[in-house]
């Protein structure tokens, strides 16, 4: 992994960084995919333009848009591979229930010595899967609240229809 680049906007003259926080709201939409088929280009050298492929645009919207508000910058790369605490932080849970996950084949690893390494791609695909089961559930969960005729009902009161009462309980 390299050490990472860090862009820090005062750095910039403040007609460049004005101008960039003229067009911040736009850099947002493009960083948050909300304009299709907008392109966002590079000129390079005496005048060639390279067009960033969307997802790549994003991300440069996307840090472009920080640096109209003020904030510095890193680009760094990333580990193809991952301990198993890098891939609990990806995921947002803890380590002992990533390395759960490896020794019950829920997600490849391989192993260095004693330690284990999963690939981010995998680490990704896991987090995927793992929304859309919560997807799934959440919206299996409303369905079968809306077969049971439990929106707007008052939940203090079973069988009662309607929106809460105000009256003391």
């Amino acid at each position: 992994m390299s050490d990472p680049t860090v862009f820090d906007p005062r750095s910039l003259p403040r007609r460049a960084l004005a101008a960039l926080h003229a067009h911040r709201a736009a850099l947002t939409k493009a960083a948050d995919g909300e304009h299709e088929g907008a392109t966002l280009s590079v000129r390079v050298g005496d005048g060639d333009a390279v067009d960033l492929p969307p997802a790549l645009a994003r991300v440069v919207a996307a840090a472009l848009a920080e640096v109209a508000d003020g904030h510095a910058v890193e680009v760094r790369t990333v580990a193809e591979e991952l301990t198993t605490q890098e891939a609990a932080d990806l995921l947002g849970v803890s380590r002992p229930f990533v390395v759960k996950l490896v020794d019950g084949g829920q997600l490849p690893a391989r192993r260095v010595g004693t330690h284990r390494r999963v690939r981010r791609a995998d680490v990704l695909a896991h987090r995927e899967r793992m929304r859309a089961t919560t997807a799934e559930a959440l919206q299996q969960m409303s369905d079968d609240a809306q077969a049971l005729g439990l929106y707007g009902a008052d939940p203090r009161m079973p069988g009662a229809e309607g929106p809460p009462s105000s009256a003391p309980a």
